[in-house]
């Protein structure tokens, strides 16, 4: 898994480095230049929790640990008592490629919170599988397919359990999958544009995006959120109305995230030098621009299903004390964090926002924590 977030973060460098020349600082206005088994907490993962806790009696969120999970990456919620999981399956051959020896393809599962058991959903000979996520309407999976080079993208039919790869126009790969609200999947191609597709893998080109180094592309009702390489500022496509865009003056966005039917946007931005990462929320328009958090790391962003939680991971420094899972209110502004040292994090909401599932990366190995939420 680290590999893809390595190989995400040259990419970005990269594109970075094209476009920081005509990139101007707007900081102020958001502009910017962006098989194993449950184990016991340790005694510092407990100390930060309660200590938390304590704070939290300030902000009027807090979080309690339920489990731990050695070696698992948990993706998403089907249910209360369900989650996609990814781990290591020693019933596979281990992988053969020198820099992975020792260990087995990484597949997905089921885990059953109740029985804490853990049932086969898709394996591949001779490959990770990992970056799972499930549909609005929960009937399918996307999921990435990958060793040491670029992943491939897959979707998975959870009744039928059959698989399709996503494959674009003359056979090309996707570089990213991300699901739009209405079920389709879209994401950029490796030989340039952007794409959407079917939950069969059936993919095509976008018209007005066909061409050029896409950085991201998101959907939500008609309208594609998007930048590239020769612009930075995230651009609103509507496809709808005869392709229409508009330019959103949200510069150098990593990440977007919808809020309130999409009439607000949560981003993820890199600074004009590439070496800072800022969090805000804005207007549909980029307008109302309000600065959340700020760091050298901001990952594995989510909003609560009552959208008035977000969920992320920050860096805020060198120090590795500094990095941790935090829980903001929006309506207040307050945060708390609830996970120290954490770092290349993911994280999920169960239905109803009570629990939160986090993943991150120890420098071995994926692990996972659930916590109860309260707020």
């Amino acid at each position: 898994m680290r590999t893809i977030y390595l190989k995400k973060a040259v990419i970005w460098i990269g594109i970075l480095a094209a476009i920081s020349a005509c990139s101007a600082a707007r900081e102020d206005s958001g502009a910017a230049g962006n098989d194993p088994s449950p184990s016991n907490q340790s005694n510092n993962s407990n100390h930060s929790l309660e200590e938390e806790n304590n704070q939290s009696d300030r902000t009027g969120v807090s979080a309690e640990l339920i489990q731990r999970y050695e070696g698992v990456e948990l993706a998403d919620w089907v249910d209360e008592h369900t989650l996609i999981a990814a781990k290591e399956n020693d019933s596979l051959e281990p992988l053969e490629l020198e820099e992975l020896a020792g260990t087995y393809p990484k597949s997905l599962y089921l885990l059953d919170l109740d029985t804490e058991q853990f049932q086969l959903l898709k394996e591949q000979e001779g490959a990770n599988l990992g970056e799972a996520r499930l549909s609005p309407d929960k009937q399918h999976l996307l999921y990435s397919e990958y060793t040491l080079g670029d992943p491939a993208y897959h979707v998975i039919d959870l009744k039928t359990k059959e698989s399709f790869a996503i494959e674009t126009e003359g056979g090309h790969a996707a570089m990213s999958a991300h699901w739009g609200d209405d079920g389709t999947i879209v994401g950029a191609s490796y030989r340039g544009g952007a794409y959407s597709s079917t939950v069969q893998g059936r993919a095509t080109g976008i018209d007005g995006l066909t061409e050029g180094p896409v950085v991201i592309v998101r959907k939500w009702k008609g309208t594609l959120f998007y930048s590239t390489g020769d612009n930075p500022a995230l651009v609103m496509l509507d496809t709808a109305n005869g392709g229409q865009a508009g330019s959103t003056q949200l510069e150098q966005v990593q990440d977007v995230l919808f809020r309130r039917e999409g009439q607000e946007l949560l981003v993820v931005q890199y600074l004009n030098d590439g070496n800072m990462m800022r969090m805000g929320l804005a207007g549909r328009n980029g307008e109302n621009y309000r600065k959340l958090a700020e760091g050298t790391e901001i990952s594995g962003v989510s909003i609560s299903p009552d959208q008035t939680l977000v969920a992320y991971q920050l860096t805020e420094s060198d120090d590795p004390s500094s990095k941790g899972i935090y829980l903001l209110d929006l309506d207040t502004g307050e945060s708390v964090k609830v996970g120290d040292n954490i770092e290349y994090a993911t994280t999920s909401w169960s239905p109803s926002g009570d629990k939160l599932a986090y993943s991150s990366w120890d420098g071995e190995q994926r692990n996972s924590t659930i916590v109860q939420v309260s707020h």
